[in-house]
């Protein structure tokens, strides 16, 4: 491992360290600025504070930007092909199909949002990752009468549980890159114990949300049974096969999302009452009652031709097949996973010896599994057969073209600020502060836990759990040494903290109010999103915690 830098820890330094974070969450939180707003002032701040607090040459902080700029690419790849994917479905009427075809299969509307909130975007994460499941799915549940801002906020929630072992397990794999992991079981064990929290957290507030009380009482069966293929199943896989950990549980949940809706227990609408307020109806005034608002949109999807349900899930159907064809074309022919599109970067320091060692390809875009590339040939299969059966004219191509850049265009802003702010404050060491800071105050036991919202941390940071655990495990390794803790426990920690903290990373965010046509309410998705990650966070660090004392 590196030298570790010369910055002096103290309680001076970590505050200024926390600032460019403390600015982003006023701004996007307590001020509700948009995110292509605050993103650049957050990185403005990052910048300001490197150069005049952490002897960070001007350099070092050109090479970060660029970096910012590069990772950028990365997302908006996804983010440019995903929201045309949405416009493409939308001139189709392919969300008004869903709604129906779903209905159709299955009469209850819990079964049915947790088939997209719960089922298929954990799929999505296993599968491909980088934020494809939020832009996929968002839209999805909007097409079942769900609010854009719970649309968003709840698919963000809903994915959690697939970060840390979905996309092949990259991230898991990227730790092992950075740090001799000496206790694998005992890394994966923990991390999967986490995670298993993570989705039963996610299938409670899920079912909660849409239902309240009535929906945990109609849906417990149903949320046992996910929960257990979903935590069980990454618990008992992780420790022999983790690029397989998430894929196999989330295509299993497939298949029992199927079978359960079928059950005679869910062949009725519900129980409860759908809450209104999560509702698209609800916009309506009180004055217009759910069953009034039903017959007006069913009026309306009379006078518009929708596609049927099969035939409007070609585009996503594609999607899946496209990825999975990526995934085994790269197994398969290791020339293929070798190619990279990149840039090479020299090695950067500073002051106070923070260094990044000189990239030939710094983090190199794989054009054939990279997710945008599976999207990019999803939308261009969908439109042609949407097309060929009439569902959308050529004439509405401009159209789509210019939904597209009109939502796309923010929110590059966004994330370019954002991951911009994120590189800067890594290459100048003010992560590396935030860090060490909460390891120095804290004990053994007290740590344990600290790895959770560390890994949280570096997720919000970073808008990934690969980054997360790329920033911060050799601090848990140096940590633990010192304090005398299992690594296993820590990293573990770290891993499913940075799963959590995918539920505020901000490029999700952004990603998500993009596609749901809501760009510019960040904040308010951060409003819901952020109680439930700080909640549990807390929960798996006293998880943590325990996991510490007793083994």
């Amino acid at each position: 491992m590196p030298e570790e830098p010369a910055i002096p820890i103290n309680l001076l330094s970590w505050l200024l360290a926390l600032t460019p974070l403390a600015v982003l969450l006023i701004l996007l939180v307590a001020l509700r600025w948009k995110a292509a707003q605050a993103g650049p002032v957050g990185f403005l701040a990052a910048g300001t504070i490197a150069l005049l607090f952490f002897r960070t040459p001007i350099e070092t902080l050109a090479i970060a930007t660029a970096k910012g700029f590069w990772d950028a690419v990365f997302i908006l790849y996804i983010v440019w092909t995903a929201l045309a994917l949405y416009e493409v479905a939308k001139g189709a009427n392919v969300f008004e199909a869903f709604r129906v075809g779903v209905r159709d299969f299955t009469p209850n509307r819990l079964v049915q949002f947790l088939a997209f909130g719960l089922v298929f975007v954990l799929f999505l994460q296993a599968a491909a990752g980088f934020g494809t499941p939020i832009a996929v799915v968002a839209p999805l549940l909007i097409g079942l009468g769900i609010r854009p801002l719970y649309a968003v906020s709840l698919a963000l929630i809903g994915h959690v549980w697939g970060n840390s072992f979905g996309s092949l397990a990259i991230s898991w794999l990227a730790m092992n890159l950075v740090v001799p992991v000496t206790e694998p079981t005992m890394t994966l064990v923990v991390a999967g114990v986490l995670l298993a929290l993570a989705v039963l957290a996610s299938a409670l507030t899920l079912t909660y949300a849409f239902g309240g009380w009535s929906a945990l009482r109609d849906g417990w069966p149903l949320i046992l049974v996910l929960v257990i293929i979903y935590g069980l199943g990454q618990l008992v896989i992780a420790p022999f096969v983790p690029e397989l950990a998430a894929l196999v549980p989330s295509a299993v949940a497939l298949g029992a999302i199927y079978w359960l809706g079928r059950r005679p227990r869910y062949q009725s609408e519900m129980a409860g009452q759908v809450r209104r307020a999560i509702l698209v109806e609800s916009g309506a005034g009180p004055e217009v009652s759910v069953e009034e608002a039903e017959r007006r949109r069913e009026a309306e999807a009379e006078r518009r031709a929708r596609p049927p349900l099969l035939l409007g899930f070609v585009p996503y159907i594609a999607l899946v097949g496209f990825l999975l064809v990526a995934l085994a074309l790269t197994q398969a022919f290791p020339a293929l996973d070798a190619l990279e599109l990149g840039f090479g970067f020299p090695e950067t320091t500073t002051g106070y010896g923070v260094t990044r060692e000189a990239e030939e390809v710094y983090s190199g875009l794989n054009p054939i599994s990279h997710p945008g590339t599976s999207v990019l040939l999803a939308v261009l299969l969908g439109y042609a057969v949407l097309h060929a059966r009439g569902y959308i004219r050529r004439e509405q191509v401009p159209e789509v073209l210019r939904q597209t850049a009109g939502s796309a265009l923010p929110a590059s802003v966004a994330v370019i600020g954002f991951l911009a702010m994120s590189q800067t404050m890594d290459h100048s060491g003010q992560i590396f502060v935030l860090a060490r800071g909460i390891a120095e105050v804290l004990g053994p036991a007290l740590y344990s836990g600290a790895s959770v919202f560390i890994g949280a941390l570096g997720a919000f940071m970073t808008s990934s759990n690969t980054a997360s655990n790329v920033l911060f495990s050799p601090l848990h390794v140096q940590a633990a040494q010192s304090l005398g803790i299992s690594e296993g426990i820590v990293l573990g920690g770290q891993m499913a903290g940075g799963a959590y903290g995918n539920a505020i990373a901000p490029a999700n965010v952004v990603l998500g109010t993009g596609t749901a046509q809501i760009t510019g309410q960040e904040g308010a998705v951060l409003r819901q999103t952020l109680p439930w990650t700080l909640v549990v966070s807390l929960l798996g660090a006293l998880v943590t915690i325990g996991i510490y004392l007793f083994v």
